[in-house]
């Protein structure tokens, strides 16, 4: 089962974690588009993905202050900032 976060410190210096995505079931409120990891040994990594306007992270996404993590089973496989969110035509990011 694979799952995705997106993370941002809070007032008190602490960071939420906004489940954006899961395999497990479809939402509007949790639906990525075209989602893709890519891990190499020796790389940083890289997860593009897009997601419309009714994703509870579209209006929390920051560029470089926002992470995105991905976990498989519950367990960190790849974590990364938001760098420079771009938005489509059709209003999503």
């Amino acid at each position: 089962m694979y799952t995705v976060y997106v993370s941002n410190k809070n007032e008190s210096g602490n960071y939420d974690e906004t489940l954006i995505f899961t395999d497990q079931f479809t939402s509007e409120h949790t639906a990525l588009i075209d989602p893709t990891l890519e891990i190499e040994s020796g790389t940083a990594g890289q997860l593009d993905f897009a997601y419309p306007p009714s994703n509870v992270g579209y209006s929390i996404t920051n560029p470089m202050t926002t992470e995105v993590i991905v976990k498989k089973n519950g367990t960190e496989v790849w974590r990364g900032r938001v760098l420079d969110p771009e938005t489509d035509f059709y209003n999503q990011m």
